[in-house]
């Protein structure tokens, strides 16, 4: 028998009651666990408590996602000291997510405006950093 897992799912953006009725859809029709990716500090918050409470079927994944504005040097910090602190406590999480922009970028190009991707590329790199 081979388990099956949501390898993305971003359990923090939805209601508690819709958030509830999913997973127990998603336990009952054989789905082992998912993967929550995160959206920055206070998605990975919350998908840190989901997988506390749902030990060994949510598997959180700390991050910022490359589609918002990418943080500053302080922001940046607090979030990775704070994903450091999660290994230090021998928690199982993942780094995530994280990347490049697609879609902002695109959008810029499409409008004939610059992009900066300097500040993505070295938020990206500190999160690889991290991950490694």
């Amino acid at each position: 028998m081979s388990l099956v897992f949501d390898t993305h799912i971003h359990l923090d953006l939805y209601e508690p009651e819709e958030r509830n009725r999913m997973l127990e859809a998603a336990w009952g029709s054989g789905i082992e666990g998912v993967v929550s990716v995160s959206m920055g500090m206070d998605s990975s918050l919350v998908n840190r408590e989901l997988a506390l409470r749902h030990h060994g079927r949510i598997m959180p994944a700390y991050g910022h996602h490359p589609e918002q504005p990418p943080l500053d040097g302080e922001g940046l910090q607090v979030l990775c000291d704070w994903i450091r602190e999660r290994g230090t406590e021998q928690e199982s999480f993942a780094i995530g997510e994280v990347g490049l922009p697609y879609y902002t970028r695109k959008e810029a190009e499409e409008k004939g405006e610059a992009f900066d991707l300097s500040p993505y590329r070295r938020q990206l790199e500190d999160f690889i950093r991290l991950a490694a």
